[in-house]
């Protein structure tokens, strides 16, 4: 008692560096003085009396990182554990993680490693979406420590374009081609870059920072495929890469024979302006031809190639022309060097059914419109229609071209006459009654649906006369027809002239 006694009433100065000795005891040596300062060997910390219970005297938690701070849960699947560093943690601590709409949710297991070290497993119902997380760390006396935004979950970005094949573009073409696009799970900014090579900036092309791939593609002789990958990166620098390929196609612009197009898309596809003298292949016969680049008839339908009476003057002789007729005396001619055509000259008949017609190729198409046709009529017999129509065309079945034909003849001024029509080898051989008025039948369309003459004579139509008619799809390697036929019996003699019809 007398130390007690050295200590009243007197102010005391502790001098020295090892510190002051203090009593040391378990939690059951304690005893029940108000204002006791004792140290417990149990709990590792300091404690006092205050007259009703053992307070703690302990430092201030603090977490100072974790480890890892992303979990990917497409590879490593919740739970999983982190790593806690920081100080003044005890033994019993708690750990929950908030997210960002202010949920709390705590840790399933949390090991003690040591004062500087927790280990916390991350629970599967915590909602990723609502990332990044903070982590606080609770000790068994209340003190609390965090660490803000300390968590990431998914937090790499993801590609929602598919890997693989992005499109084909013409080396011709300087435009904006394709957009890659990834997310990022908390919300961020992805950029892109090109990773692992020179692929796609060696090819004439580049990627913006924002996923758009952009410039003129060099120069191709033949279809060849540049492979690349991609970097998305998120203003986490989290990065994830994926493998691309664009296909790039040689231009066929009709600038030379080697660039022959095969129809107007294709100098659609390679930024054609409109021009004469434009090389194009028409089943393999190279002709040039005129093209108009513009929506020429107001309907929508960009990009025309003129087939006219000059371009069969010119090629006729190469594209296949051919005449055909059936039934005694019928006959069917090209004439003038192939720049007129005549149909069912007869001049003397004896009343058996017969059908005429010429045709030639000409480029693929999906659409075609007539401006102009003159024709003369020098029949006076009255066309017997219906006992005919759909009569097979015996002479060109063998060839696989036209097997049946709308049999209705101009000479009439009739609505469902067809002067002129197109057909592709490629497609059904079949046609639609019902709608053969209306563009587009199976392997067959009429350019002009309707009667040209009332008597005979010369008559002249012009472009408002046509309608633009259509396949219902376009064919890349069928062949095309253009056919033209009259009568069905009678002294019938169709001769066309100042033909002009563009195709696309």
């Amino acid at each position: 008692m007398s130390n007690y006694n050295d200590f009243k009433n007197k102010n005391t100065q502790f001098t020295g560096t090892e510190g002051i000795k203090v009593p040391i005891g378990t939690t059951g040596q304690r005893g029940s003085t108000t204002g006791t300062f004792r140290f417990n060997s149990t709990s590792g910390l300091a404690e006092y009396y205050n007259g009703s219970n053992f307070v703690n005297i302990e430092g201030t938690p603090i977490v100072s990182s974790i480890s890892p701070t992303s979990i990917n849960t497409a590879t490593d699947a919740l739970p999983q554990n982190i790593t806690i560093t920081g100080v003044n943690f005890q033994s019993g601590a708690t750990v929950t993680f908030r997210d960002s709409a202010s949920v709390d949710v705590n840790s399933p297991t949390v090991t003690f490693n040591s004062g500087t070290s927790l280990t916390a497993a991350v629970p599967n119902t915590v909602d990723i979406t609502q990332q990044p997380f903070d982590v606080f760390v609770t000790n068994p006396t209340g003190l609390i420590a965090s660490l803000t935004d300390a968590l990431q979950l998914d937090a790499a970005p993801t590609f929602t374009t598919s890997a693989g094949n992005l499109g084909t573009i013409f080396d011709a073409q300087d435009a904006n081609h394709f957009t890659i696009v990834a997310t990022d799970p908390d919300g961020g900014a992805v950029t892109f870059a090109e990773t692992g090579g020179t692929n796609l900036s060696g090819a004439g092309l580049a990627i913006s920072s924002g996923g758009v791939i952009s410039g003129n593609p060099n120069d191709v002789s033949n279809d060849t495929t540049v492979s690349f990958d991609i970097a998305a990166t998120d203003n986490e620098s989290n990065v994830v890469t994926r493998s691309f390929n664009i296909i790039v196609k040689q231009s066929l612009d009709g600038s030379t024979s080697a660039k022959a197009a095969f129809s107007a898309l294709d100098l659609i596809n390679a930024g054609v302006s409109s021009g004469s003298g434009k090389y194009v292949n028409i089943d393999g016969t190279i002709v040039q031809m005129e093209y108009d680049s513009t929506d020429r008839f107001g309907d929508g339908v960009s990009g025309w190639l003129k087939f006219d009476s000059s371009f069969r003057n010119s090629y006729g002789s190469n594209l296949s022309p051919a005449a055909y007729s059936t039934g005694p005396g019928n006959a069917a001619s090209w004439q003038s060097n192939y720049q007129n055509w005549t149909i069912g000259n007869q001049s003397s008949h004896t009343g058996n059914v017969g059908i005429g017609h010429v045709r030639m190729k000409i480029p693929r198409l999906q659409y075609a419109r007539v401006e102009t046709l003159t024709a003369y009529n020098s029949g006076s017999q009255t066309a017997d229609d219906s006992n005919v129509e759909g009569q097979p065309y015996d002479s060109d079945i063998s060839n696989g071209h036209v097997q049946y034909a709308i049999n209705r003849s101009p000479q009439q001024a009739n609505t469902s006459g067809y002067p002129v029509s197109i057909y592709n080898t490629n497609l059904s051989n079949s046609y639609d009654t019902t709608n053969r008025s209306q563009g587009s039948t199976g392997n067959l369309i009429y350019p002009y649906p309707g009667g040209l003459f009332g008597s005979a004579g010369t008559t002249a139509k012009t472009v408002n006369d046509f309608n633009t008619v259509s396949f219902a799809t376009f064919d890349t390697s069928g062949v095309m027809f253009m056919s033209s036929w009259s009568g069905d019996s009678g002294s019938e003699q169709i001769d066309y002239s100042n033909f002009t019809m563009w195709v696309h």
